[in-house]
């Protein structure tokens, strides 16, 4: 089920599901729960508690009232865990959650039993002269251009999952979120993108497991294989031929990959 907490600086919306052990998810860049549901029911179904995170910005979560880097979401998910009475939970990161979910296990490592990282972004991102007007006109014209166009559509036609039609849904769906706010949104994915995470990876002293995506799309399979070389003593697992986001049957193999690495850790 999904519910609305106040925790003074934004409201955020989560989704709760299972019971078990406390898993709390992070969503990537602009997630939603319209995207995520299947992989999170599929991680309730294991013998998890599953709080499901809307990260400020996306979904139905209040947008920052400015340009938080990933030190603003680091409080925030203290005070999560601390609104569900949770002292130490599984901490799992998706995507550009895993950003989050890295510098959360770096300064909180005594709120971490558990580190999860599931396709995650490049590490250590180049850097170069006018990198920042290229973002903003790539940006621009994907706006216009792409997600525009699939919104206008896919409000006039309904559109199946699965689908080639219902890939142009999806596509529309984060036009609301792409001019939220003044441009909040993208500003904050101009800072995800320029963070060095590295440094993080190398500060991290709790078990943790990474999966990859054999075809990861955005976020390649390199990507995982790097933050297993930087995370010492981390457990890497790929899942061959599953896409960057796990839906259907590759929600099932996640939830199943996680569920057993939970337990081997417990033995």
């Amino acid at each position: 089920m999904e519910e609305r907490i106040c925790l003074g600086r934004v409201d955020v919306n989560m989704w709760r599901g299972g019971q078990g052990e406390p898993l709390f998810v992070l969503t990537g860049w602009n997630g939603t729960f319209l995207e995520n549901k299947e992989m999170l029911e599929a991680l309730a179904r294991e013998n998890f508690s599953v709080y499901g995170i809307e990260l400020p910005g996306t979904g139905k979560s209040d947008a920052p009232g400015k340009d938080w880097v990933f030190l603003d979401f680091i409080p925030l998910l203290d005070e999560i865990l601390a609104y569900y009475g949770v002292s130490e939970g599984i901490i799992l990161g998706h995507s550009f959650g895993c950003v989050a979910a890295l510098k959360f296990a770096r300064y909180f490592p005594h709120r971490v039993k558990r580190l999860v990282i599931s396709n995650p972004p490049n590490l250590s991102p180049k850097k170069f002269w006018g990198a920042s007007i290229i973002f903003r006109l790539v940006f621009l014209l994907f706006t216009v251009l792409i997600a525009l166009p699939c919104w206008l559509f896919s409000n006039v036609i309904r559109l199946r999952r699965g689908t080639l039609l219902g890939f142009v849904r999806r596509l529309g769906r984060q036009y609301p979120y792409l001019t939220r706010s003044g441009g909040v949104m993208r500003k904050i994915l101009s800072i995800i993108i320029s963070d060095n995470t590295a440094e993080d990876a190398r500060n991290v002293n709790v078990p943790a497991l990474i999966v990859g995506s054999e075809k990861g799309g955005i976020t390649p399979l390199s990507n995982s294989l790097a933050l297993h070389k930087a995370l010492r003593g981390s457990d890497l697992v790929v899942i061959p031929n599953a896409p960057h986001d796990f839906t259907g049957v590759w929600a099932q193999k996640f939830s199943g990959i996680v569920r057993d690495w939970v337990m081997s850790k417990k033995l």
